[in-house]
């Protein structure tokens, strides 16, 4: 476990355009710096399970109190007037219950606490405080939201364990904790309880432990990054049952075992990211099979044996590393047949022979 963290020598995905979408938190406007974009409509559904809104707005005025005085400061300036649902960041249904909290990018320097620890306002689908200060554990009673589609706390100073309480919001649909302090295991149950997640974003915090098999149920996820923890043991063979996977990052872990060949099932993949592993074996056959793959990173492990000559069937790929291994005989001349490839790195291997090409 002293391996050094190692990083990548180019762009990752994301640095890329990929989340150029509707349904991306990056849309989300900052709301400190930038006049209030109202989330669109297609995000905001009445809910008939919430609290009265006037105790709603109380919760938020008690968590407002609860903060320090430089954010009690900035609350009061975008939480003006009578009406809560006129507040910036904040978005209500028909029947005045609270929908969305969106106050990234802010500053706040605050403990989640209310308006989570006595769940009162459960008619929440969504939940930004991205890329602020906040610090301490998700309270437990965040189980409780149970309208949540989207829950985005990327970029604070969360720490503790991700509760096994969040595994109850069945309705979530992106979850991004990334860049925060937490610590210990993924919940084993998390693929299970949460089938419709489409996003789930871990990346660059202090989890250990192995990647639940469970994984293997969220069928309708498309990106999973779990780049720069500690997570060690397998990759579990359940990850090629995700088949609308397109961005599968799990490098800069302490992964070992050989690279499953059930990777060779997720026909959709189009970033594959493990390196910074101690992924020993050799490459599969079975890669050859991902057909839409464009970014294939498999560096700095200890990979073993031949390229296979299966690498010729992506056609669609534009960059390929696979250096600091222990790649060994000659590279196969069906790497010509890469007729996208602009990168290939392929140094700090055993390689002999001569380069044969198509």
């Amino acid at each position: 476990m002293t391996k050094p963290k190692k990083k990548a020598m180019v762009a990752t995905w994301s640095d890329s355009n990929f989340f150029n979408d509707e349904s991306n938190e990056g849309k989300v406007a900052n709301l400190c710096l930038t006049a209030f974009d109202e989330p669109k409509s297609s995000y905001v559904f009445a809910s008939s399970a919430g609290t009265a809104p006037g105790k709603e707005a109380e919760t938020l005025l008690k968590w407002k109190a609860s903060v320090d005085n430089n954010t009690q400061t900035l609350l009061s300036s975008l939480w003006v007037g009578d009406s809560h649902c006129n507040w910036v960041g904040i978005t209500c249904n028909k029947a005045g219950s609270i929908t969305n909290l969106s106050l990234p990018d802010c500053g706040f320097k605050v403990s989640l606490g209310n308006p989570f620890s006595d769940s009162l306002i459960k008619s929440l689908e969504w939940i930004s405080l991205a890329e602020n200060e906040i610090t301490g554990p998700i309270p437990a009673s965040v189980g409780s939201l149970h309208y949540l589609s989207k829950l985005y706390l990327k970029r604070n100073r969360l720490s503790g364990s991700i509760p096994e309480q969040v595994c109850s919001l069945s309705k979530l649909t992106e979850l991004d904790f990334s860049q925060n302090n937490f610590s210990r295991n993924i919940p084993s149950n998390i693929g299970r309880l949460l089938s419709s997640l489409s996003q789930l974003i871990l990346k660059a915090n202090n989890l250990t432990g192995p990647i639940p098999i469970s994984i293997g149920s969220m069928h309708n996820l498309s990106r999973l990054v779990l780049v720069e923890n500690r997570l060690n043991v397998s990759i579990p063979k359940e990850v090629g049952m995700m088949r609308s996977l397109v961005i599968l990052d799990l490098s800069v872990n302490y992964l070992t075992g050989p690279i499953p060949p059930s990777l060779g099932n997720l026909s959709n993949l189009v970033w594959l990211y493990l390196y910074g592993n101690n992924l020993p074996g050799s490459i599969p056959n079975e890669i050859g099979q991902l057909g839409s793959l464009t970014t294939m990173q498999l560096s700095s492990n200890n990979l073993a044996g031949v390229i296979p000559t299966s690498i010729g069937n992506l056609t669609k790929s534009s960059s390929l590393y696979l250096f600091e291994n222990k790649l060994s005989r000659s590279i196969p001349q069906e790497v010509g047949m890469l007729v996208s490839l602009i990168e290939l790195i392929l140094s700090d291997n055993n390689f002999s022979g001569s380069i044969l090409l198509p």
